[in-house]
């Protein structure tokens, strides 16, 4: 069953999965300040969900539950539908 993590200094919210080999740490990066933006996914793998877990102490995260990772794929989203939205107008890809 999948836990859910979020560091507030590092402005990521963690999802860790296990699988049956290792454990899959999937992060959202959503960071904003005035007209600047930061946004990205990505995926960690790792030995084990012990191992995880103590990424995640490491990283200074702290348990989140899953709707604070669905918020943070929202942020994520909005952001990226409005950048491409501009790239597609400013090119002319209609």
């Amino acid at each position: 069953m999948a836990e859910f993590f979020r560091s507030d200094q590092e402005r990521k919210t963690y999802k860790l999965d296990p699988a049956a080999e290792v454990c899959y740490v999937y992060y959202i990066h959503v960071a904003s300040n005035g007209h600047d933006f930061t946004h990205a996914r990505g995926r960690y793998h790792v030995a084990d969900l012990a191992a995880a877990k103590a990424l995640m102490k490491t990283l200074g995260a702290t348990p989140a539950v899953e709707q604070d990772y669905i918020n943070a794929m929202k942020d994520y989203f909005a952001i990226d539908k409005r950048v491409r939205e501009q790239f597609i107008e400013k090119y002319n890809l209609k």
